[in-house]
């Protein structure tokens, strides 16, 4: 019997036991962060890659132009995604091709049947890369990603479609649907009347800011002998930036005019996986587009994701003060703010409210879809194609302008989501997605990948 071997990403420890326990694949290449060390000894796993040594290599010995001429589409993601941890230009560039040159060292000299990656593909070259170089190959690669809260879904890159998984049905969709950000504090720094609990906030904000200073995200860092004073002060110029366009749109945001018609365009936090380097990946755009094609009388109203405003740990100080003025900044809200009958809402207006309120919501992705056509409303989907809604009939998909007109001329005359829409949805996530109460999922998932090697529907 051939034996099937497969490179492995996992930089979670996810899928490596189940795929020891449940399938009999030889891990040629196993990728994983360099504190985990547990596997060395298993005589399923061949060779082991540090992520870090992806991250840090020097060695440009495989550096290939001829390809790399073919693999434009990941280096426009992996500048994208890397900005999130270094801000420096060039050496988002240097950290793109010094990555490449090791991995394909690694293609070149391994042969790999199929290639897994756990998670999305952020735009890095521990993920995104892989995934790139394994399609210019030919060889079979799978994402296990995570979509709607506690679900899972396989994404065949080379079909560029979900794998199809057969649940028997989808009553798990309503533990899904609604997001919770949990416990983590806004940091409200400019509310005169609760001076004690402003000091309060920024002692907080300062501890964290310390604390991110060497936290393990912070990755091109390499010069750790002044890194400390060096990254505070940069740290503290970034929550500068952060804190600007917080209180401006603080400033600019309004609640919501009931008397009105109105569509609800929802933003993405970025980076985001959903959103770094896809054809187009440019939420003013979409925002432009919809303001330009809204019925005489109608208001669009777009609102921020709340997480943005967010930080009570050291990773998410780090994800939104590194991009800050980068992703995102005032000139960003201003720029929405210019087109014609365009209000930013207030962050803290629950997404029930609005869905109830407006006549149709639009979105890259996100659970909010999937609480709009559970509420009868429809939806418009700009991008979105690794995720599940794009496979439903009656989610308008915006791929141009006139997409866009034909949309939004349907929801003025009246388009409701019907009862049979509902099944449609339903039906599409029983068959696509995992439910993965404590990280169950993965093993399902593995199973999952395994038949479709086993039934040479891979490719």
């Amino acid at each position: 019997m051939v034996e099937t071997r497969v490179l492995v990403m996992d930089d979670k420890d996810s899928v490596i036991l189940p795929i020891l326990y449940e399938t009999e694949w030889i891990i040629e290449l196993l990728i994983i962060p360099k504190d985990n060390k547990k596997y060395y000894k298993c005589d399923r796993i061949k060779n082991i890659l540090y992520i870090e040594d992806i991250w840090f290599n020097d060695d440009l010995t495989g550096f290939d132009y001829n390809v790399l001429r073919d693999l434009v589409y990941a280096k426009e993601r992996c500048l994208c995604g890397t900005l999130r941890y270094e801000t420096d230009h060039q050496m988002c560039k240097w950290n793109f091709y010094r990555g490449m040159a090791v991995l394909l060292r690694k293609f070149q000299k391994n042969r790999f049947d199929f290639v897994l990656v756990v998670g999305p593909n952020h735009g890095r070259t521990n993920d995104t890369a892989i995934v790139e170089i394994a399609n210019y190959y030919n060889i079979p690669s799978f994402n296990i990603e995570e979509q709607q809260w506690d679900t899972l879904t396989v994404f065949n890159n080379l079909a560029h479609m979900p794998v199809y998984i057969g649940n028997k049905d989808a009553d798990f969709l309503k533990n899904t649907m609604h997001y919770d950000s949990g416990s983590r504090p806004t940091l409200s720094l400019g509310n005169k009347k609760r001076r004690a609990k402003r000091a309060g906030m920024l002692k907080f904000d300062i501890a964290e800011t310390i604390k991110s200073v060497n936290y393990d995200g912070n990755i091109y860092d390499r010069d750790k002998k002044d890194s400390f004073g060096r990254t505070l002060g940069y740290r503290l110029r970034q929550f500068t930036l952060w804190k600007k366009y917080t209180d401006y749109y603080n400033k600019i945001s309004v609640q919501i005019d009931r008397t009105r018609k109105s569509i609800c365009y929802f933003i993405h936090f970025e980076p985001e996986a959903v959103l770094g380097g896809i054809a187009m990946d440019s939420q003013i755009v979409a925002i432009n587009m919809l303001s330009s094609l809204l019925p005489k009388g109608w208001i669009l109203y777009v609102k921020e994701h709340p997480d943005t405003f967010k930080l009570n740990n050291s990773y998410f100080y780090l994800y939104f003060n590194e991009g800050a003025g980068i992703y995102k900044s005032i000139k960003f809200y201003r720029e929405i703010r210019r087109m014609k009958n365009v209000l930013v809402l207030d962050k803290n207006i629950s997404s029930d409210i609005l869905v109830k309120q407006c006549q149709g919501i639009a979105t890259f992705s996100g659970t909010v879809a999937m609480e709009a056509l559970m509420a009868h409303k429809p939806v418009m989907l700009f991008g979105g194609d690794r995720y599940i809604y794009s496979l439903s009939e009656c989610i308008y998909k915006i791929r141009s302008y006139d997409d866009c007109r034909h949309a939004m001329k349907e929801i003025y005359d009246g388009r409701k989501i019907n009862d049979m829409d509902i099944h449609e949805m339903e039906r599409i996530a029983a068959d696509y997605l995992i439910p993965n109460k404590a990280n169950m999922g993965y093993r399902k998932a593995i199973s999952v990948i395994n038949r479709e090697i086993i039934c040479g529907t891979g490719k």
